[in-house]
């Protein structure tokens, strides 16, 4: 069991893409414990050949005074690949969700692995897979799930 609780938000869609068919993406929020850690953000990527599910995790301090300096914003591509979930450090932009970066300092995909929150962060999106059923297609479990994005076909 998950140390996260994820909770999907009500609105789900972003403003959409050409390249996801205007589909948009999603969102929502993450706990440890009954403490606010993170917000996530997903959007449907990669082309037809290899799709992709690119989520973006912006994961600090949101209480108070804090601001854009207390979080770190880290993006992963995210597949199914041999019945397993990959996911892979991405470039830190969503573009249905700009507001993504204005949130929390960028990480670069080649600084993620080295980043003291790239842990903590791929432990996230294992918890987002895991409980937010629009995701539940890139689980390892061979059940049958409904895919919520455009590119998740295939």
């Amino acid at each position: 069991m998950s140390r996260f609780k994820i909770e999907p938000a009500e609105e789900m869609t972003g403003y959409g893409c050409a390249c996801c068919n205007g589909d948009g993406g999603a969102r929502g929020f993450v706990y440890e414990g009954e403490t606010p850690l993170a917000v996530y953000f997903a959007e449907a990527g990669g082309m037809a050949s290899k799709p992709v599910v690119l989520i973006g995790t912006v994961i600090g301090k949101w209480e108070g005074d804090t601001t854009k300096d207390d979080r770190v914003c880290l993006a992963f591509a995210c597949s199914k690949t041999d019945g397993k979930l990959a996911k892979e450090p991405t470039i830190p932009y969503l573009l249905a969700y700009p507001e993504f970066t204005m949130l929390g300092e960028k990480v670069q995909p080649e600084e993620a692995a080295g980043h003291a929150e790239f842990e903590r962060a791929r432990e996230i999106v294992d918890a987002i897979v895991d409980q937010d059923s629009r995701f539940f297609h890139l689980r390892p479990d061979d059940a049958p799930r409904k895919s919520r994005f455009t590119a998740d076909a295939g």
